[in-house]
């Protein structure tokens, strides 16, 4: 939350972009890395970047790791379909408890 004592709500807004966008990059890449779609040729990283930022959307809603799953796996099944997104089901759980390290620290 803004404090004025910290400087300039300009200040405050290119902390919290900056801080957003590396969460962003990260959340990414945990998902271009785990793959749970088949989709990583090693060469296009940005694959996953609508996946990321749906699941950095409704991360709020997220009150453990275990919701936080159900999340980005309900994000897969939106992004791509069912029968897809439950290829590797196993794997939303790992997933998940990368996404919150980054996001909750």
């Amino acid at each position: 939350m803004y404090n004025p004592d910290e400087g300039s709500v300009e200040d405050y807004r290119k902390k919290r972009v900056k801080e957003y966008s590396e969460a962003f990059d990260k959340v990414s890449m945990v998902l271009f890395e785990h793959d749970p779609i088949g989709l990583n040729f090693d060469d296009n990283v940005d694959e996953y970047e609508l996946e990321a930022g749906m699941v950095m959307n409704r991360f709020p809603k997220a009150n453990n790791i275990d919701e936080l799953a159900t999340i980005i796996f309900e994000v897969f099944v939106e992004c791509f379909d069912k029968e897809l997104a439950t290829r590797k089901r196993e794997v939303y759980q790992q997933i998940a408890k990368e996404v919150w390290e980054i996001i909750k620290t």
